[in-house]
Formats: C-alpha cells, structure tokens, sequence
C-alpha cells in the first residue's frame, strides 16, 4: 500500500470514465493549475475506449483507493454509460464515503443543460439535488411580496375616488356590469378571476371569434387598435390603463404581482409553443418589460422572450425600475390600444 501522505500541498484525483467526458474533465483541471489538483489516472469501465494513465477497473476500485494517493474521485461517465455501470459507480462513491475520500458525479448523468441554477439541499435527511430558473431566495422573494402589498395597499388607497369616477361613467356609458372578471392562467398554470374596469360593451367574449381574421398580434394573442366591441368610455380607460387598476385586488389576494408576465387566458396557454410555457414559472403581473418596450407594438414572440429575459435577470431593483418605466409609458399612452 502506497503511503497516502505524499504531497500534503497538491489534491490528487481519480476520473472514473475514460472517454471523451473523462478527458473533457481532465483538461478543465489543466486549464485551473491555482486549484491545485493532480490527475493520479483512469478508472476505467470495461468495454470503454482509453485515455491517459488507467489504475485499474471500476471492479478494482477498493484496491485502487488502497494502493494509490487519491484525494477525490470524479465520475465522468457519459449518460448511456452511465446507465450500464450505475451499480458500480454507487459502490465507488461508497467506498470513497467510507474511506473520507471526496466523491463528485458529472451532471451529464441526467442531461443537465446548464441553464438551471443548481443546488444542493436537505428532505429531512434525504439528499436532493434541485433545478431551477425562476427567482429564488426566501429573503428577496419575501422582499418581493412585502413590495406587492404594500404597492398595491397604497394604490387602492389613494385612487378609491378615482375607481369610484370611473364606476360611475362606465355605468352612464354602457349597460353591463363596472368590473369585466375573465378567468385567467397564473403560477405554474393555476386558475384564477382577473378584475378589470369593463372597457366593452357586455358580452363582447362572444364577438371574438367573428374578429379573429382582424388580428394585429402575432401568435395567439388577440389584439386590434380598433375593436368595435370597446365603449367610448372604454377608449380613454385602455389609452390611460386606468381599466386595469382593479387588478392590484389581485395582487392583495396573491394571485398576482406588482410586476411580473401579464396572464394569458387558457385558450392561448393552449397554444403555447413548450419554451414559452416558462414563462408561466412566475406570477403573473400589471407591467413587466415587453409593455416599457414598445407594449402592444412588439410581436408575441419577441413579448415572450422579454418576458423569460425579465424571469432569468429578476431582482427587486428590476421590478422597481420597470415601475419607474411605466409611469411615463402610462401617461404618454405608448402602444396603449
């Protein structure tokens, strides 16, 4: 047995896998002289092509740990490998537990793209390794709620006389009820009733489908500069965005934030390509970026992208600077229809 003592200042490490995984591995390390690792070699998986040094088998791994300085062990095995030997690379990562070497697994193993941040956490004593891209951190997504209550509290605080002006002229306007409900699509495909000032004449949904041929919006959205089915005092509420005050309610009841992608009906949730699914992983908001970017003149694709950019780069600055944004949006009516 080799003295383990050797070289207290370099970190040893064993690659189990021999493949081009295994050397992608290796010539990381090469590239990082600072982190101070040293290749000890190979183990290599039977049947599996060769490269470098090789100290043995995945069947010789107890003798390997035992015969050589190995200060961590890395598993590079590439995913269809990795389902032959699984076994074998379970009883390594064993065995290096039971000798205090450090054990690493190479995400390929479960196809990880990369694009998720990754973590390591605790099920009451069962290891969980957790994907994911939507906002995390119970510190900001608890700064994020206190932000939408106390937002919305105050909105509905100062503007009761303005919903009370505006209820009374959508009734003069119009016979129909003051608030429009529609049933809408928030986190992670939930159900809810939206609330807006009714900006149409009552029972303008069943209107739609003679309209659809009008469509100015790309995709399944539906969008028209001149709907016929809006009332005249419904022009000046969605060139103001006034009809839309009623949705801060939303926000107190947690259906909604402040800011975040506007919610779709399901019918259009329907016809979601699957990338645009994500951005469904958030709860659904007032303004978000695609409506300080051109709102209503931006094609649905380009809506949905921004929309995922605003999920990947969310932080509580963002939604306050997107609130400042808005503000001049709303009073020069930018895109409003």
């Amino acid at each position: 047995m080799v003295a383990r003592r050797r070289g207290y200042h370099v970190r040893r490490y064993a690659v189990i896998g021999s493949g081009e995984m295994a050397r992608a591995v290796v010539e990381t390390i090469s590239r990082h002289p600072e982190w101070g690792l040293e290749l000890a070699g190979h183990v290599a998986e039977s049947g599996a092509l060769t490269h470098g040094k090789v100290l043995g088998s995945l069947d010789d791994f107890a003798r390997i740990l035992e015969e050589h300085v190995i200060d961590e062990a890395i598993v590079a095995l590439p995913h269809e490998r990795m389902s032959v030997h699984g076994g074998d690379v379970e009883r390594a990562v064993l065995l290096c537990e039971e000798q205090g070497v450090a054990a690493r697994i190479s995400l390929d193993v479960l196809r990880y793209s990369g694009s998720s941040r990754m973590q390591v956490s605790d099920l009451d004593g069962l290891p969980m390794l957790c994907f994911t891209r939507t906002p995390e951190g119970a510190l900001a997504l608890w700064a994020k709620r206190a932000f939408d209550m106390g937002v919305a509290g105050l909105v509905l605080l100062f503007t009761a006389p303005v919903f009370l002006a505006v209820a009374a002229a959508i009734r003069l306007d119009s016979r129909g009820p003051v608030f429009f409900r529609q049933r809408r699509v928030g986190l992670n495909g939930r159900d809810f009733t939206m609330m807006k000032f009714r900006s149409m004449h009552a029972g303008a949904e069943q209107g739609l489908e003679g309209l659809r041929a009008s469509n100015e919006m790309s995709g399944p959205a539906f969008k028209m500069k001149n709907d016929p089915r809006v009332t005249r005092f419904g022009r000046f509420l969605r060139k103001t965005s006034l009809d839309e005050l009623p949705q801060f309610i939303n926000v107190l009841r947690g259906e909604m934030s402040v800011v975040g992608p506007r919610p779709p009906i399901r019918a259009e949730v329907q016809q979601y390509q699957r990338w645009q699914r994500r951005r469904l992983s958030v709860r659904p908001g007032i303004p978000c970026t695609w409506q300080v970017s051109g709102r209503n003149d931006i094609d649905f694709d380009r809506w949905m992208k921004l929309d995922l950019e605003y999920i990947d780069r969310w932080s509580l600055w963002s939604d306050l600077s997107i609130c400042l944004r808005t503000i001049p949006a709303v009073l020069t009516a930018r895109g409003a229809q």
